[in-house]
């Protein structure tokens, strides 16, 4: 009898090597499928959202050569270039929120509309980027969490920033701040 039970228990001591086959090829198809989805499928969705590459080319050939056509169309397409040329884009701003000892943040992004075409040119500088971050930086930091709950917040930010950035850069160059993204965390 003895020896029935040490033959089964032997017996049952190898079943469990041959059932773990399927277990091994799951731990390696699993991450391998869900990388595979990722980079295949879901990766190029989110690019296209973001980046729409020959939508965009094709509608910049059209309005290239549809400013050949009249005046007043190569009119509206100087005046769409001057306008993106006086829009400069901040994103990814992220600071402490006053009074929390460091456990909540502040995240924003936003544009700084210039009031002619000197802005693109003033701001090329490396410093003068610095500058303009440094003194977002103060600006924003010094609201509380209560404060930016409210909706007057973003407006007297706005506000404070267009004048902060034209006492740094010494002049009048931005006329105003447009937020893209505020999210506290």
């Amino acid at each position: 009898m003895a020896d029935k039970a040490s033959e089964n228990e032997k017996e049952e001591s190898k079943k469990p090597a041959g059932s773990m086959l399927p277990m091994i090829i799951m731990l390696v198809a699993m991450p391998l499928t869900a990388w595979l989805t990722t980079d295949q499928l879901i990766i190029p969705q989110i690019q296209k959202k973001l980046n729409p590459t020959e939508a965009g080319e094709s509608s910049e050939t059209e309005s290239v050569s549809a400013e050949s056509d009249g005046d007043t169309k190569d009119s509206e397409s100087k005046d769409g270039k001057a306008a993106e040329e006086n829009v400069l884009s901040v994103n990814k701003v992220r600071v402490n929120v006053k009074n929390t000892n460091g456990s909540r943040f502040l995240y924003v992004s936003y544009l700084m509309k210039g009031k002619d075409t000197k802005f693109k040119t003033v701001m090329e500088s490396e410093e003068k980027k610095a500058m303009i971050r440094d003194t977002a930086l103060g600006i924003l930091m010094s609201f509380d969490i209560v404060d930016l709950g409210q909706r007057e917040t973003k407006d007297r930010a706005a506000t404070q920033m267009v004048t902060a950035f034209n006492d740094a850069l010494r002049g009048d160059f931005i006329e105003e701040i447009f937020f893209t993204e505020w999210t506290v965390q």
